[in-house]
């Protein structure tokens, strides 16, 4: 899992939301049968967006492994550049 994204278009007939469930992706680490955790919903009006993103914000999460691997390599990036001076 990664930082999560959360993406609104425009459809015809309104809006549709695009999201990574986050428990889907945790239930996804287990043994049991992978699900795909990419969600979409639609919704009519701009206040139905606002009432459904109001409600994922609080489900959106950062994957520390992600970052910390990314300070890591960041580390190593500059200690070889001292090395290589």
């Amino acid at each position: 899992m990664s930082t999560m994204t959360l993406t609104i278009k425009t459809a015809v007939n309104g809006f549709t939301l695009e999201y990574r469930d986050p428990e889907i992706e945790a239930e996804n680490k287990g043994d049991g049968p992978w699900v795909d955790p990419h969600k979409t919903i639609v919704c009519k009006t701009p206040a139905d967006v606002s009432t459904v993103v109001a409600a994922i914000l609080p489900t959106m999460t950062l994957d520390e492994e992600e970052d910390n691997s990314a300070d890591e390599f960041k580390v190593a990036f500059k200690q070889a550049i001292k090395e290589l001076a």
